[in-house]
Protein backbone atom coordinates (compact mmCIF):
# COMPACT_ATOMS: atom_id res chain seq x y z
CA UNK A 1 0.00 0.00 0.00
CA UNK A 2 1.19 3.61 -0.66
CA UNK A 3 2.88 5.25 2.44
CA UNK A 4 0.73 8.37 1.82
CA UNK A 5 -2.43 6.21 1.66
CA UNK A 6 -1.60 4.98 5.50
CA UNK A 7 -0.62 7.91 6.57
CA UNK A 8 -3.59 9.53 5.60
CA UNK A 9 -5.78 6.71 6.93
CA UNK A 10 -3.70 6.86 10.20
CA UNK A 11 -4.39 10.42 10.40
CA UNK A 12 -8.10 10.24 9.89
CA UNK A 13 -8.69 7.56 12.21
CA UNK A 14 -6.66 9.96 14.87
CA UNK A 15 -8.93 12.52 13.92
CA UNK A 16 -12.34 10.51 14.52
CA UNK A 17 -11.67 9.61 17.69
CA UNK A 18 -10.53 12.82 19.27
CA UNK A 19 -14.18 13.81 17.65
CA UNK A 20 -15.76 11.06 19.29
CA UNK A 21 -13.67 11.67 22.76
CA UNK A 22 -15.05 15.38 22.46
CA UNK A 23 -18.61 14.15 22.76
CA UNK A 24 -18.28 11.30 25.55
CA UNK A 25 -20.14 12.13 28.79
CA UNK A 26 -18.20 14.19 31.38
CA UNK A 27 -17.19 12.73 34.59
CA UNK A 28 -18.11 14.24 37.86
CA UNK A 29 -20.91 13.86 40.48
CA UNK A 30 -24.44 13.49 38.51
CA UNK A 31 -27.45 15.09 38.93
CA UNK A 32 -28.91 15.27 41.93
CA UNK A 33 -31.90 17.58 43.06
CA UNK A 34 -31.22 20.49 45.01
CA UNK A 35 -32.43 20.41 48.26
CA UNK A 36 -34.03 24.17 48.81
CA UNK A 37 -35.40 25.61 51.51
CA UNK A 38 -38.96 26.92 52.30
CA UNK A 39 -39.87 30.14 50.42
CA UNK A 40 -37.66 29.28 47.41
CA UNK A 41 -37.08 27.68 44.12
CA UNK A 42 -34.65 26.31 41.62
CA UNK A 43 -33.10 27.42 38.40
CA UNK A 44 -31.72 24.42 36.82
CA UNK A 45 -29.27 25.22 33.64
CA UNK A 46 -27.98 22.38 31.95
CA UNK A 47 -25.94 21.50 28.58
CA UNK A 48 -26.46 18.23 26.88
CA UNK A 49 -23.47 16.01 26.69
CA UNK A 50 -21.89 16.14 23.23
CA UNK A 51 -22.35 18.30 20.32
CA UNK A 52 -20.68 19.16 17.39
CA UNK A 53 -17.09 20.37 17.16
CA UNK A 54 -16.54 23.90 18.34
CA UNK A 55 -19.65 23.62 20.93
CA UNK A 56 -17.97 22.68 23.63
CA UNK A 57 -16.99 25.92 24.63
CA UNK A 58 -18.05 27.07 27.72
CA UNK A 59 -20.39 29.54 28.33
CA UNK A 60 -20.72 32.48 31.39
CA UNK A 61 -24.23 32.20 33.02
CA UNK A 62 -25.73 35.21 34.75
CA UNK A 63 -29.21 35.27 36.60
CA UNK A 64 -30.78 38.53 36.76
CA UNK A 65 -27.28 40.88 37.32
CA UNK A 66 -25.05 38.69 39.04
CA UNK A 67 -22.58 35.84 37.20
CA UNK A 68 -23.13 32.42 38.24
CA UNK A 69 -20.81 30.29 37.02
CA UNK A 70 -19.19 28.85 33.83
CA UNK A 71 -20.92 26.15 32.14
CA UNK A 72 -19.66 23.25 29.93
CA UNK A 73 -20.91 20.97 27.34
CA UNK A 74 -22.79 18.32 29.82
CA UNK A 75 -22.94 20.02 32.92
CA UNK A 76 -25.56 21.66 35.35
CA UNK A 77 -25.51 24.46 37.79
CA UNK A 78 -28.56 24.64 40.33
CA UNK A 79 -29.50 28.10 41.27
CA UNK A 80 -31.46 28.33 44.32
CA UNK A 81 -34.23 31.28 43.94
CA UNK A 82 -36.83 33.34 45.80
CA UNK A 83 -40.00 33.36 44.04
CA UNK A 84 -40.74 35.91 41.58
CA UNK A 85 -39.58 36.71 38.32
CA UNK A 86 -35.56 36.05 37.23
CA UNK A 87 -33.86 36.62 34.35
CA UNK A 88 -31.12 33.92 33.15
CA UNK A 89 -28.34 35.13 30.37
CA UNK A 90 -26.04 33.05 28.82
CA UNK A 91 -23.01 34.22 26.91
CA UNK A 92 -20.29 32.77 24.72
CA UNK A 93 -19.42 33.72 21.12
CA UNK A 94 -23.49 34.73 20.86
CA UNK A 95 -25.75 35.72 24.17
CA UNK A 96 -29.80 34.77 24.79
CA UNK A 97 -31.72 35.59 27.41
CA UNK A 98 -34.80 33.74 29.23
CA UNK A 99 -37.59 35.13 31.67
CA UNK A 100 -39.10 32.76 34.41
CA UNK A 101 -41.15 32.87 37.19
CA UNK A 102 -40.03 31.11 40.38
CA UNK A 103 -42.77 29.98 42.91
CA UNK A 104 -42.21 28.07 46.46
CA UNK A 105 -41.02 25.13 45.37
CA UNK A 106 -40.37 25.45 42.01
CA UNK A 107 -37.82 23.31 39.68
CA UNK A 108 -37.29 25.28 36.62
CA UNK A 109 -35.64 23.72 33.52
CA UNK A 110 -33.64 25.79 31.20
CA UNK A 111 -31.44 24.03 28.36
CA UNK A 112 -28.77 25.84 26.95
CA UNK A 113 -27.82 24.95 23.76
CA UNK A 114 -24.10 26.65 21.83
CA UNK A 115 -25.20 26.09 18.04
CA UNK A 116 -22.64 26.13 14.80
CA UNK A 117 -21.25 30.12 14.62
CA UNK A 118 -21.39 30.20 18.21
CA UNK A 119 -24.95 31.50 18.62
CA UNK A 120 -26.66 30.68 21.69
CA UNK A 121 -29.97 29.67 22.51
CA UNK A 122 -31.75 29.05 25.96
CA UNK A 123 -35.02 26.47 26.20
CA UNK A 124 -37.25 26.24 28.87
CA UNK A 125 -38.05 22.66 29.19
CA UNK A 126 -41.68 20.77 30.92
CA UNK A 127 -40.29 19.64 34.25
CA UNK A 128 -40.37 16.23 32.87
CA UNK A 129 -38.29 16.64 29.75
CA UNK A 130 -35.98 18.82 31.51
CA UNK A 131 -35.53 15.73 34.63
CA UNK A 132 -35.00 13.25 31.69
CA UNK A 133 -31.98 15.36 30.51
CA UNK A 134 -30.47 16.52 32.94
CA UNK A 135 -30.12 13.17 34.44
CA UNK A 136 -27.44 12.83 31.43
CA UNK A 137 -25.65 15.29 33.24
CA UNK A 138 -23.18 16.45 35.91
CA UNK A 139 -22.26 19.17 38.15
CA UNK A 140 -20.42 22.27 36.68
CA UNK A 141 -17.33 22.36 38.74
CA UNK A 142 -16.94 19.10 40.23
CA UNK A 143 -14.35 16.98 40.21
CA UNK A 144 -14.22 13.32 38.75
CA UNK A 145 -15.07 10.60 41.50
CA UNK A 146 -11.63 9.07 42.64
Amino acid sequence: MDRRVVLAATALFAAAGSIGACSSAPSGDPFRPAMVAEGHGVIYVFRSPGGALGEHAAVRVWVDDTEVDTLAAGRYLAIVAEPGDHFVRVEGEGEAVAGCRVADGDSIYLRVEVRSFGRVAIETMESASGRAQISRTVRAGSSPAR
